[in-house]
């Protein structure tokens, strides 16, 4: 390889050796949190579709909480079964990890903006992006009950599914799945 190429030829010979000396920078700031499931047969049912976004959306506001960030920007990802892949957003006014914030626009997504094409997706995911990176929390002279509640309420689940796991703990909607996610090539119970 260095007869070949010289000195970047010696370099690509140690890479695929496996030797490499530059330093790692094993952490850097993410950029948006994500969860997506792709599905062994294509899902047709509305209702179906908002109950593994239910799920999904649950596992995402968990993974914000747990790194104390709020975002602004909520994405589904909707993959077809013929593989057209299409994203939709919404920007919201304050940044959140409230699981029924996040849902409610989720949801909202999924029902209201997708095209008009019949209904089979093979993949669905939920994103949330656009940070509050300065740690900008709105304060009021006058508490909003309502997110107090599903603060506590979500501080509470995030407990007790972290006690004694994810399956311990759903809410009704998610009794309602009945097509099987693939995460990794595996079925999920």
């Amino acid at each position: 390889m260095a007869e070949q190429f010289g000195q970047q030829g010696f370099h690509l010979w140690q890479l695929a050796q496996g030797i490499d000396d530059r330093r790692v920078v094993p952490d850097r700031e993410a950029k948006s949190i994500s969860h997506e499931t792709t599905f062994e047969t294509d899902i047709c049912e509305i209702e179906t579709l908002r109950s593994w976004l239910l799920h999904l959306t649950e596992q995402v506001a968990h993974r914000l909480r747990r790194q104390d960030l709020r975002g602004t920007t909520i994405q589904i990802k909707v993959r077809y079964g013929d593989f057209h892949t299409i994203t939709r957003a919404q920007t919201l006014p304050q940044p959140t990890n409230s699981t029924q914030v996040l849902w409610e626009s989720a949801s909202r997504l999924l029902t209201e903006r997708l095209s008009n094409r019949p209904l089979q997706i093979r993949l669905l995911g939920i994103g949330v992006s656009g940070f509050d990176t300065q740690g900008n929390r709105a304060l009021s002279l006058f508490p909003d009950e309502e997110c107090e509640t599903q603060a506590r309420l979500d501080a509470a689940v995030d407990g007790i599914r972290e006690r004694f796991g994810r399956d311990h703990l759903n809410r009704g909607s998610d009794l309602s799945r009945d097509g099987r996610p693939i995460e990794g090539g595996k079925e999920l119970p």
